[in-house]
Order: structure tokens, then sequence, then C-alpha cells
């Protein structure tokens, strides 16, 4: 079965999310704006946009369920009052803080539209397809092996998708990139007895210093996978497992 974002499109409104299972995860609307050159997507991405929508939909129409209900003389409780306030005067602000916490949740469909509408990840696209990896190196992807020799074109996908991606030559050899906060964490181990390593920036020793961008973690991925020298712009520290 084919694995990617799912959606639909009427006219130019576009509608995008992650899982073929489950549409209440990170989803992205947006509009597709066309000029004679260019193509443009203006929307919104988070984390569960569309349950959000129909949160804040369902306020106006519960005021008025209570208006009319006050009108026709059917009060509440006072308890039904407290229940109904907690639920939408603090319900809302504490959804809206969540959401906006938990936006870069939606960074694979960021991906996946810039992927298809950009110059820039056109060229990181080709550059991986075109790029000889270690035919030795064994490829996961999403925790599931990958059939066939290793790849930059799978590697890409994976990495667009937002997935786990091992490169690795055995259990105690291996090279692999975490999804985290819109970005990846990279990590390397070289033999059993050497520890877990986890990459910074070099001109970022802060927290901030472990998330890396899609074009950083392709160079280090390639490095890696080609056998060439890891890039400098990495400063690796050890970790405990």
């Amino acid at each position: 079965m084919a694995v990617g974002p799912r959606g639909w499109t009427v006219g130019p409104f576009l509608c995008l999310w992650l899982s073929a299972f489950d549409r209440h995860g990170p989803i992205l609307i947006g509009m597709i704006r066309r000029d004679r050159e260019t193509v443009r997507v203006v929307g919104r991405a988070g984390s569960d946009l569309n349950g959000m929508i129909a949160f804040i939909l369902l306020i106006p129409v519960m005021a008025w369920t209570v208006t009319m209900a006050h009108r026709s003389g059917q009060y509440f409780t006072p308890l039904g009052y407290l229940t109904i306030f907690l639920l939408f005067g603090a319900g809302l602000p504490w959804m809206l803080w969540y959401h906006h916490r938990h936006r870069k949740d939606a960074a694979p469909l960021v991906r996946f539209v810039q992927d298809a509408i950009t110059d820039s990840s056109a060229k990181l696209r080709r550059m991986m397809s075109s790029t000889a990896f270690d035919e030795s190196l064994r490829l996961d992807i999403g925790g599931v092996a990958h059939g066939g020799p290793c790849n930059g074109e799978d590697v890409y996908n994976g990495l667009l998708r937002g997935d786990f991606v091992i490169l690795s030559r055995d259990d105690d050899h291996f090279f692999q990139t975490i999804p985290h906060g819109g970005g990846y964490r990279v990590e390397m181990r070289e033999g059993r007895e050497a520890p877990l390593l986890r990459a910074w920036r070099a001109d970022s020793p802060g927290a901030a210093g472990e998330i890396f961008a899609l074009a950083h973690t392709l160079d280090a991925m390639v490095a890696y996978g080609s056998g060439r020298p890891l890039p400098e712009f990495l400063v690796w520290k050890e970790i405990a497992i």
C-alpha cells in the first residue's frame, strides 16, 4: 500500500493529513494560488486543525442553546452552568495553547507541499536520486526494512514523510535520524562498545542545535551512506541510552 499524506482538493482549496486511517492528527489546510510562472500554497498547518475548528464552531451553538433554554424558563443547575463554563470558557484557551505547542507535528505535510512546488526541493530530490549509497548498508524506514539496495530516493522520501530512517551495517554500526520538533535529530553508533552519539550544529550548542533541517540532514545521510567524511557542521556528543 502506498504511504504518505492523504487529502483532497476542491477548486483552489487543499486539505492534507498524514495518515490514511486517522484524519484527526496533523493537518494542512490551504489555498492554491497560481500566477504566470509560480504556484504557491497559502494556508495553515498544525496539530488536529479540524478538531479545533469543530470545537470553535460548537461554542456559538452552545451559547445559543443556553440562551434559548434560559429564555424559555429551562434553567440549568449551578453545576451545569459551571460545567459549561469550564468546558468552553477554559477549554478553548487550553486547546489553542496545546495545538500551538504541537503545531510542528504537521511539518511533514509542509515539506510534502514544498517538495511538490519548490525548485529547491526539486534540486534536493535530484541530488538524492543521483547519489550512490554503499550497497552493503541496510535501510530501515519507519521501522520496516527496505528491500533491495539502499538508494538516495528512498532515504529522501522517508525523511520527507517524517519517518525514522536508519542506515546500518549491523546492529552496532548505524546512522539514524529521528523526527523531532519539526526537524530531525541525527544519531550514530560505531561499535558494540562505542557510545551512542547525537549530533549538534557547531554554531548552536544549546537545545535548539540538535534539531536539523531537511537539507542538513540529507547532507549528513549522504556523507555516511557514500563513505565520505561527515559534514563539519556536525558536533557529536555522547548521550545515555
